[in-house]
């Protein structure tokens, strides 16, 4: 009988032994990922110092563009302005001259002619000006409006992130859960088959093998249940992220079309203001999906390493439940 369960206990020991190697595998092969995660995350931030340096040189000259544009428009201004004044100090003295000479002799109706004259010229100037402040005032409202999309595109950017690292980590959840589960239902498998072996030697053995194999027996009922109930609360996890995963995934359809409106919007004013906003927005746009990416990083690192604490941890377990077995079997004997 002691050679009986000392068979079983090798047995058990040596599957023991293959899930530990496994575990020592997977540790080694967590390892290896995080440090492939530490050099892409080195990898990035080089890339994100690069990108801001470039970032720099290209608002530099693009500040400078501008500064060259704001010349160029001051000194339009100016000439306009120059060129109006020029008008009326000219139109004055012509108007001067015409009135010394209906004062030496001209009729009455050419003088009421050329005030009606002065009158029209005056008129078509206010209106040229009434009509350049509108324009001036409506490119002002254009530019606000333009900006208040710029800041909605951005805002949508970082949620649609937001929801791909949340879906994404949703995913990763319900595969580790599933892998679990699997794992769970072969030991099961694995203890439902020992256990039915044991209840056939308990019904062909003699009285001591019966009471061992029926202690066995509640020993393994006992595990098999906590296994159940194990897998069952597993399942319900299971479940639950399957729905959180869908309702990501949902959120993530949803702020995906938000966003292709926002972006067609976006497009067709870009095409109409086409001014040095565009180039600075999208340098900022790409900074941003950068230190994103960087977010990501060192969030996959972190759940990696709770993956290699958790596997230690089972480890750990399963090598204390392999000693208390023995306790128990040396105190049966």
């Amino acid at each position: 009988m002691v050679v009986v369960m000392d068979d079983k206990f090798k047995k058990f020991s040596r599957a023991l032994r293959g899930v530990q190697l496994g575990l020592h595998d997977r540790s080694i092969e967590l390892e290896k990922r995080i440090s492939q995660l530490k050099g892409e995350k080195n990898q990035f931030e080089e890339n994100l110092t690069q990108e801001r340096e470039a970032f720099q040189l290209e608002l530099e000259k693009e500040r400078e563009v501008t500064a060259l544009k704001l010349k160029e428009v001051r000194a339009e201004r100016a000439e306009i302005l120059a060129f109006r004044e020029g008008n009326y100090e000219e139109k004055e003295i012509i108007d001067e001259e015409e009135v010394e000479e209906i004062e030496d002799g001209l009729n009455f109706a050419e003088k009421t002619a050329a005030d009606n004259q002065e009158t029209i010229d005056q008129k078509e100037l206010d209106v040229a000006r009434e009509r350049e402040e509108q324009i001036l005032l409506y490119n002002a409202e254009y530019a606000k409006e333009y900006e208040a999309l710029i800041f909605q595109y951005e805002d949508r950017l970082d949620d649609n992130v937001k929801l791909s690292l949340k879906l994404e980590e949703a995913k990763s959840k319900v595969e580790d859960m599933t892998t679990t589960i699997l794992s769970i239902d072969l030991a099961l498998n694995q203890l439902t088959n020992e256990l039915a072996e044991l209840k056939k030697k308990a019904a062909s053995g003699s009285r001591h093998r019966a009471e061992l194999a029926k202690y066995r027996i509640r020993a393994l009922n006992n595990e098999i249940s906590n296994m159940k109930y194990n897998i069952h609360a597993l399942n319900e996890q299971l479940l639950k992220k399957e729905i959180d995963l869908d309702i990501a995934r949902t959120d993530l359809a949803v702020s995906e079309a938000n966003f292709e409106k926002l972006n067609s919007s976006i497009v067709g004013k870009d095409l109409e203001l086409r001014n040095s906003a565009q180039i600075r927005d999208s340098l900022i746009a790409r900074l941003d999906r950068l230190k994103a990416d960087l977010r990501h990083l060192n969030r996959r690192e972190a759940h990696n390493r709770a993956d290699l604490a958790e596997v230690q941890a089972k480890n750990k377990s399963l090598v204390d439940d392999l000693a208390y077995a023995r306790r128990n079997v040396r105190k049966a004997v």
